[in-house]
């Protein structure tokens, strides 16, 4: 699929990755850009080299420069008319038919479209709906049920597992402070600037959510500072 390209941010977890990346490259031969602020040292290194030898363009970063810069940086360098946004923790399969996606994009039925994310040996992920904004309030009304929709559906915010005219993610971009709640920014954000977005649910990716001990420590550290990225998304959004 030469049009589109795949654009993978990861830290700290080199095996999920590389697992990632394999399972990707049995069902998706376009490019692929992984970009990795990990902390330097022989596991970072040894991850460049074995996905390279996917034929993966890997960028490294300094440590934990968050995902804003990171997937600017890659956005930037995407040549292909598409990219496509996945988690270094998923796991392709033959449900992943991210071709699905493009005539929806190319027939501007929808600027951005997701797909459906299933937790390995579980249940779908519902972490999607719409966005309601205003009077100083922010709610997102989740679908209840998400296993019942069985057709293109319109949204304000999908998971991580979503693709959009190159042109169309990068005018919307990500906000480089927010290293969290910056998911949700970035869908407002689309919300405001009239972009359409969809979910498909016969494009489907499989989730690995065990997590390793670096990887814990990360996440744990990240709780941490919970609210102070609370306290400037809030701020940002008036709210």
């Amino acid at each position: 699929m030469s049009d589109l390209t795949v654009i993978v941010k990861t830290i700290l977890r080199p095996e999920k990755c590389r697992a990632m990346l394999v399972s990707l490259r049995e069902h998706f031969d376009g490019p692929v850009v992984v970009c990795d602020d990990s902390p330097v040292g022989k596991a970072k290194d040894a991850l460049a080299r074995q996905l390279r030898q996917l034929d993966v363009r890997v960028e490294s970063f300094q440590e934990d420069v968050g995902i804003g810069v990171c997937l600017n940086n890659a956005i930037g360098t995407v040549v292909t008319p598409y990219g496509a946004l996945l988690d270094d923790d998923f796991i392709i399969t033959e449900k992943t038919e991210m071709a699905r996606w493009l005539p929806f994009i190319e027939h501007d039925i929808y600027d951005v479209i997701g797909g459906a994310v299933r937790r390995k040996g579980g249940d779908l992920q519902g972490y999607l709906g719409m966005l309601e904004y205003g009077n100083r309030s922010l709610t997102l009304h989740r679908i209840p049920d998400v296993d019942a929709i069985t057709q293109v559906t319109t949204f304000d915010l999908v998971l991580n597992f979503f693709a959009g005219k190159t042109e169309t993610l990068r005018r919307i971009g990500w906000d480089e402070n927010l290293k969290v709640f910056r998911h949700e920014d970035w869908f407002l954000r689309a919300k405001h600037m009239g972009i359409k977005v969809g979910y498909h649910p016969g494009v489907e990716v499989l989730h690995d959510t065990s997590q390793n001990d670096e990887h814990k420590v990360y996440r744990t550290m990240r709780r941490d500072r919970l609210p102070e990225f609370r306290t400037m998304f809030c701020e940002k959004w008036d709210i």
